[in-house]
């Protein structure tokens, strides 16, 4: 036998027509599987070589699935391809790359979902804001430790990556309406003494009414009483502004104003 050393000069399907030997493909890897979106109204087809050969396609994608991509190739052809966590294959140009961006309360609770957006398009950050008790919230940082906001909340947000972040908290110095901080929502923490289950009447002559909490706030508004109506307390309690309160025997409170 005579031979002559190919020069590949052609391929189809990945295969040399010259000798029959296979592309080599390189294939670069990611450390973790990133989210791909199918683009192509009419689906992707996976295939199980980085080719567009009929005899090689696996299935179709759906127009919008997504799809777990751990690596890419660039085929003979200059192709771009991305290997699926199957280990199929999906061409570059009918998929389109999907990112994240995550919320920490950091320290505090009730953070925003999780939001994805794709490559080339814009997305406005959550607007909804986590709570923290004798806190304020400031706004969103990239770092946990952070003093300064990188982000505020309702902010677009473009950047091809992934993206999580912090709540940045500031101490509240509390502006408080019936019991509970403008600012940071935090609750007056009223302590109660015990009066041990003491009989009083209620004095006002246009009546007293009682209270979910000790403060007259007329949506927690429960039982009205008439005056001379007798009423059990078992404790008492100052609140924010300083005023007394009675606490009744079925949990209820009025004022102290209001009894005798």
């Amino acid at each position: 036998a005579v031979w002559k050393k190919c020069a590949h000069e052609k391929y189809e399907g990945g295969y040399c027509t010259g000798c029959g030997v296979e592309y080599k493909l390189e294939v670069s890897t990611y450390s973790s599987a990133l989210i791909f979106v199918v683009k192509n109204k009419d689906g992707a087809k996976i295939k199980s070589r980085p080719y567009a050969d009929r005899s090689v396609e696996v299935r179709v994608a759906a127009y919008k699935k997504e799809l777990k991509i751990t690596g890419k190739t660039k085929n003979v052809y200059g192709n771009i391809w991305y290997q699926l966590s199957d280990g199929n294959w999906v061409y570059s140009g009918d998929v389109v790359r999907q990112y994240k961006v995550t919320y920490d309360a950091n320290g505090g609770k009730g953070a925003p979902s999780a939001q994805t957006f794709l490559s080339g398009e814009e997305l406005k950050l959550a607007t909804k804001a986590p709570t923290r008790g004798k806190y304020t919230f400031q706004g969103w940082s990239t770092s946990p430790d952070a003093k300064t906001v990188n982000y505020v909340p309702g902010a677009a947000y473009s950047k091809k990556a992934d993206l999580k972040l912090y709540a940045v908290w500031s101490k509240c110095t509390h502006t408080f309406q019936y019991g509970i901080c403008k600012d940071c929502k935090y609750e007056w923490a009223y302590e109660t003494v015990n009066v041990a289950d003491a009989v009083y009447a209620v004095s006002n002559s246009n009546g007293s009414s009682s209270y979910a909490r000790p403060y007259a706030k007329a949506s927690e508004k429960q039982t009205t009483y008439k005056k001379g109506n007798v009423v059990v307390v078992t404790h008492k309690a100052t609140n924010e502004n300083g005023a007394v309160w009675y606490k009744l025997k079925n949990g209820k409170w009025m004022k102290e104003s209001d009894l005798k």
